[in-house]
């Protein structure tokens, strides 16, 4: 399930979050129009209820935000916690690390005997502007093969530490699961007719394009810290993970090691 919502809506005199429509999701690589619009999705097998009355912004526990990652909660009654990011707000983009990067070992590019650390810098696509909202404009970009003298650079996400304390009374947690939703974005281009070629008297329009892809493909791998980023742990979507001591502060990672498409994030959430 999920929600379409009027982004022109957002630049109204008097600004407003319209839904316009409620759908079931597409089939596996289902192609959607979404030229104009913006897709909140709902989490997998979970169903909210939307009237007139439903609205997108604020964020403030009756949105419908809240309502889809209530019903995460709800599904894992094991968790009392969900920390979730709609990735709709300048708030919710600035919870992102650009200066910070991914440390992983990798072998000796001088082709000696001893692996090095690297640190995989930040590479992602991130909106900068707080006049409206944002959503659907966070990617995480295509791998770089073709540096010259360095490995291949993957596309990094990473999220500044998410605080825990408050939600857990200072204890923190050693217990957790990741969510994220996942899609394809692509443009045409806007073709005007001309006296060239076979695109004589042709005129079509610029379209925005959302696909339904595969979660967890081979290529994208999601990682959680707890020591600020010194060491990282791979997680699986809606897998329970697990540490030995317990602690406030959480960062998380997504890399894309595709060379050729770029991953955009809908919104992702963390329970504990």
């Amino acid at each position: 399930m999920r929600l379409h919502v009027d982004l022109g809506s957002h630049f109204a005199p008097v600004p407003t979050d319209r839904i316009t429509q409620v759908e079931i999701d597409p089939a596996y690589l289902g192609i959607s129009n979404i030229t104009g619009d913006y897709l909140i999705p709902a989490i997998d097998g979970t169903a909210i209820s939307v009237t007139s009355n439903s609205y997108v912004l604020p964020i403030n526990g009756n949105d419908v935000s809240s309502n889809i990652f209530g019903q995460l909660l709800a599904r894992f009654p094991q968790y009392r916690n969900v920390y979730f990011n709609p990735l709709l707000r300048d708030l919710d983009i600035q919870a992102f690390d650009p200066t910070a990067s991914w440390a992983r070992t990798i072998p000796d590019p001088a082709g000696g005997p001893n692996p090095v650390l690297y640190y995989y810098p930040t590479r992602a696509k991130l909106p900068t502007s707080a006049a409206v909202p944002m959503p659907m404009c966070v990617g995480i970009l295509p791998a770089n093969n073709t540096v010259s003298g360095k490995p291949t650079l993957p596309g990094v996400l990473i999220t500044d530490n998410i605080d825990l304390t408050a939600a857990t009374g200072g204890v923190g947690a050693d217990d957790f699961m990741v969510y994220w939703k996942l899609y394809g974005l692509t443009d045409t281009n806007d073709v005007a007719g001309c006296g060239l070629g076979s695109t004589i008297g042709f005129n079509s329009p610029a379209f925005k394009q959302a696909q339904e892809i595969n979660q967890e493909p081979n290529t994208l791998q999601v990682y959680l810290s707890v020591d600020d980023g010194q060491n990282w742990v791979q997680v699986q979507r809606l897998q329970q993970v697990a540490f030995c001591g317990k602690t406030n502060q959480i960062r998380l990672a997504f890399v894309n090691t595709n060379s050729s498409q770029t991953f955009s994030l809908a919104h992702f959430a963390l329970l504990f």
